[in-house]
């Protein structure tokens, strides 16, 4: 066998090995789609939304909310108080184009708490975060928080709907 003959046998063979790594990565990754149940791609497209609070700040579209150190803190044992239901808070602080600095977290009366729900009187005018939670690591809202969130942005435009969904990541809405 010449050099020419080997060349091509090993580049046959590097070609062979080449797609066959490539086939079972695309099998294992359309098992796993395929495997994975709607709770895990909730959980995965959720991150993919959701921001995580880096030194008392969040980034989200061009809008950055800054939370005092005790609000997040409160934010925080609010979160962990309810591990086991949804809870609601009303966010307050000042706004300045798109920089909301949030200072007092206030939360309305509840009427009804469970795992996926929570049903309360609504924030007081002058709110510029409308917080509720979800279990843990489910980050994306619903249809109902949505359709919630578009009636109350009618008195109040500044509005933000916020979702925690993890002790410190967050998801955000504004129309």
């Amino acid at each position: 066998m010449d050099q020419d003959d080997k060349q091509r046998e090993l580049k046959a063979k590097i070609k062979k090995i080449f797609f066959s790594i490539m086939s079972i990565f695309i099998l294992v990754i359309f098992v796993l789609y395929t495997v994975m149940t709607y709770d895990l791609q909730d959980i995965v497209a959720g991150l993919l939304v959701s921001h995580k609070v880096d030194d008392l700040q969040v980034a989200y579209k061009g809008y950055v909310i800054t939370f005092s150190q005790e609000v997040y803190k409160d934010l925080r044992s609010l979160y962990f108080a309810n591990l086991q239901q949804e809870f609601k808070a009303c966010l307050s602080g000042k706004k300045d184009g798109n920089q909301y600095d949030i200072t007092s977290l206030s939360v309305p009366w509840i009427f009804s708490q469970s795992i996926f729900q929570v049903v309360s009187s609504s924030c007081r005018e002058g709110t510029l975060i409308d917080l509720h939670s979800h279990p843990y690591k489910h980050c994306i809202f619903s249809e109902q928080d949505i359709s919630s969130y578009r009636n109350v942005r009618k008195t109040s435009p500044d509005i933000i709907l916020g979702l925690m969904c993890e002790p410190d990541r967050f998801t955000f809405y504004r129309e």
